[in-house]
């Protein structure tokens, strides 16, 4: 696995280089990672949790991503999926 802080620096080098004020982030690396990865520069970085929301405790997991882990959102994928 990359090394997260490495990833950020190189992320952050990039945006301040293309003149990008702000960038969102979602990962499928999971919301403790994202945070983590966020953490380094969250001047310019946001993040948004990315989790099943029908999995059993999907409230509690978004409640922990904002709460605890600082996102600032939530996006998912919807797939229309025959017969689910």
């Amino acid at each position: 696995m990359e090394d997260d802080e490495a990833a950020s620096d190189m992320w952050y080098r990039d945006i301040l280089k293309k003149g990008i004020e702000k960038i969102v982030f979602v990962s499928g690396g999971g919301n403790d990672r994202l945070s983590k990865i966020v953490s380094y520069h969250s001047d310019r970085f946001i993040g948004f949790a990315h989790h099943n929301p029908f999995s059993k405790d999907a409230l509690g997991k978004l409640k922990h991503a904002v709460e605890d882990l600082g996102m600032k959102g939530y996006i998912t994928v919807f797939l229309e999926l025959p017969g689910v």
